[in-house]
């Protein structure tokens, strides 16, 4: 069954640290069923979380092919184009999904990366009180501080003090914030503790610009080695960044290597 293919290469690849198998795994599950969206989904993430970019695009773009109504493809694939340094169509993307689903997700997106996208003040603002009003959260209009601190780095006190109050925030939603805010040790303890615990969507920091403030920390470094995946991805080559030596003969994670 092309699911149960499925479930295994997630299992391996992000719980195993196993991306060889994990990959073979999911190339089987959309052999199967080629029209399995969430199975070609799955193998752009994992593709994309260990550095090759330009590789798992087409697969993510037929997940989005195969479900067009799905925000959370849309959401994927923004993410992805990110990465890659494609920032017009990124940003198209993540209001495509609020369009569709109206949840606060593509907002929150657009928000953490405000920056990268030239937004101002004001805007990220705006941001902030769409992503806190999609979420659901109590006062999204105090949330306003948040997209300011974001942008300008101005009141990241007050701005950390609205997120640490929502208490109906999920954790990974939280520290999606906190590095772009100054939290480095608060941030680097949290990984810390996904790590120990083998949470399953650590591998994400490896490409995902939201953490390039903490790629030359010592401890980051340190756990994107245990987890074998890169320390940031260079979008103008087209590569990944990696602070150690990689054998790619037995790595399985191909190109970049």
């Amino acid at each position: 069954m092309a699911e149960g293919w499925a479930s295994a290469g997630i299992l391996a690849a992000e719980f195993d640290r196993d991306h060889e198998v994990g990959e073979l795994a999911l190339r089987r599950a959309i052999e199967l069923r080629p029209s399995y969206a969430n199975a070609h989904q799955q193998l752009s993430g994992l593709l994309t979380n260990v550095g090759r970019v330009e590789e798992a695009r087409p697969f993510l773009r037929k997940a989005v092919e195969l479900d067009p109504l799905s925000w959370f493809f849309h959401v994927n694939l923004a993410d992805r184009l990110v990465v890659a340094g494609e920032y017009e169509e990124a940003r198209a993307t993540y209001e495509r999904v609020e369009e569709l689903a109206n949840n606060g997700r593509g907002a929150m997106k657009l928000l953490a990366y405000a920056r990268l996208f030239g937004f101002d003040a004001s805007k990220a603002a705006d941001l902030a009180v769409q992503t806190a009003a999609g979420l659901g959260l109590t006062d999204p209009d105090a949330w306003r501080v948040v997209g300011e601190a974001i942008v300008t780095g101005r009141n990241r006190e007050q701005a950390i003090a609205v997120i640490d109050g929502e208490t109906e925030l999920l954790p990974r939603e939280k520290f999606l914030f906190l590095p772009l805010l100054g939290q480095h040790e608060e941030t680097i303890a949290y990984l810390q503790e996904m790590q120990r615990t083998g949470a399953g969507d650590l591998w994400r920091i490896g490409v995902f610009p939201e953490w390039d403030s903490l790629r030359d920390d010592p401890r980051f470094v340190a756990i994107v080695r245990d987890m074998g995946i890169p320390n940031g991805y260079d979008p103008v080559a087209k590569r990944p960044i990696w602070p150690y030596p990689v054998d790619g003969a037995d790595s399985g994670l191909g190109e970049g290597t």
